[in-house]
Order: C-alpha cells, then structure tokens, then sequence
C-alpha cells in the first residue's frame, strides 16, 4: 500500500533578465547544456531523453547536475552568466524560479504540444512537465505485517509503535497533517490557506512529535553519545560524555579540550541572517 504526495518535474530554460533573445543566444552552435540530478536516474534521462533526442536533431548535449540549489541559477542570472540551458526542476522549484523570473516563458504554441494533456502541472509557463514522482510513506513489512493501510495510520502512535522519521520540510508533513486529521484531499491547500487550518496540521503533528522527544531525549543522553566515539570519529555533543570515552579514541575525536580551544566556532545566527546572501555571492564568484 502506498500514502503518497505527488511531484511533477519539469524541463525550464533558465534566462536571462526574461530576455528569450539572450537565451537563444546560449543555444549557439547546435549545443545545449542540459542539467538533471545526476545518478541513476540521469543515466535513464540520457537514455530515453537526451541520446534519442541528439540522434534526431543532431544538436549535441552537455550533461551537468545540481542538488536543486536556486541561488545558484539567481546568480547565474543576475551576474548575466548563464552556462546552463535546460534544467531539470522539481516542481516547487520550478514555479519559484518561474515567479523570480529565473526562467524563461515558454511559447507553448511553439512547442506544438497540447497544455491540457498535460493536467494541471501544464498551467506551468516556464517550462514542460515530463515526469511525476511520488513521495511514499514506508515502512518494515518483517516488523509491521499489518502496517499501515492510510495516511492516519502514521500519526496512530498507539497502533503503531516505534519513531518516525520525516522529510524535514513543511511539505508534504502540513498536508498529510490535515488528511490524517479528516480533511479531504481535493480540500487540504484550501484549509491549509488560513491561520486555523495551519494551527490544525500542527496540533496533528504535535501527536507524534511526543515520541520525537523521546528519541531526541536518548540521543542526547551522554551514554549512546560516548558509544558512538567507539565507532566514529564524531565528538559527543553532550560533555558529559566526554568522561566517558575510551582513552584509546581521545586522538581522533574533533572536540578535545585542546582542539576546542582553538577551534573555530561556528555562529548559526550570524549564518541564518547573512547565510543566503553570502552563498549568492559566492556561487556568482564561482561562476565568473
């Protein structure tokens, strides 16, 4: 059985300044750079996509990968920089770029495609939807035989004992909030769009995040902390744990009084409030 949210992907041409002139001229020369998420499934693009699609046009592909960082196609942008052409955005991210005016609008009567055959992703302006996939909530059919058969079942604590573990985002945890709690689907992003329906999916997820807190409890517990010193070479955060440890891994461990003493520290809310500026500045950097 399958709890699922779905994603649709989509294919945009990233521009510059919206000028469609300026982005034909990255297209010179029959070459295009396209940009997936490497991996298995880049491999499976390039067999389906990209190989059949320079045999047939004999424009030839670049292949390059991102992890989905918009800041770095903004700088791109904004420094007039541009080395890529066709992205490969997840759906989210495509219409923020969109909305930024990071990519392109697309002359859809020039692709000579169909908008409505492609539903509801194909009110996208800025690029083509080609794939939609799914994210599942799973679990261990040895330990659960009769695991959970809705999405209610993952915030059934009693039911179903044991942690939880979570995309850490908003989305889709909100939705599935409000569905478990009795909201239709067709009915969520409406009820999630005001104040109440918001506080809904939080007290909803309040539900599990009592046994979060006692996993986070354990974990931060001196004793599992010195443990893990026996197998990896990361400090406790705990102190203490610290007199706990084995002698023997004292030299490998990054937060001995002596290495903290002169270590850098780093300040995380110095790097909330700059930490997106400066990374915009320093992928423009990269890309001169």
């Amino acid at each position: 059985m399958r709890m699922t949210s779905m994603n649709a992907g989509a294919l945009a041409v990233i521009g510059l300044a919206g000028m469609l002139a300026t982005a034909e001229t990255a297209f010179a020369g029959d070459q295009l750079t396209v940009v997936s998420w490497g991996g298995a499934y880049e491999k499976a693009l390039g067999k389906v996509f990209f190989e059949p699609f320079t045999k047939a046009t004999g424009i030839k592909l670049t292949e390059d990968e991102w992890s989905g960082e918009i800041a770095k196609i903004r700088a791109m942008v904004e420094s007039k920089s541009v080395s890529w052409d066709v992205v490969d955005a997840s759906g989210s991210g495509a219409w923020m770029m969109c909305a930024e005016g990071l990519l392109e609008v697309i002359d859809w009567k020039r692709l000579g495609l169909d908008r409505a055959k492609f539903g509801e992703a194909g009110k996208f302006d800025c690029g083509v939807p080609f794939q939609t996939n799914p994210t599942i909530v799973y679990y261990d059919k040895d330990k659960l035989p009769n695991g959970p058969k809705a999405i209610a079942d993952l915030f059934d604590t009693k039911k179903f004992l044991g942690k939880r573990g979570l995309w850490k985002s908003y989305s889709p945890n909100l939705e599935w909030a409000l569905i478990a709690d009795g909201v239709p689907t067709k009915e969520v992003y409406k009820v999630l769009g005001t104040p109440e329906g918001v506080d809904r999916a939080f007290t909803k997820l309040d539900t599990i995040k009592k046994d979060a807190y006692k996993f986070l409890a354990f974990g931060g517990s001196p004793e599992p902390q010195a443990d893990l010193t026996r197998y990896f070479p990361f400090g406790p955060g705990n102190q203490d744990a610290m007199p706990l440890l084995d002698p023997a891994v004292l030299t490998d461990l990054p937060n001995t009084p002596e290495r903290d003493a002169i270590a850098l520290q780093p300040d995380y809310l110095f790097k909330i409030e700059k930490g997106d500026e400066l990374a915009q500045r320093f992928t423009a950097w990269l890309a001169q």
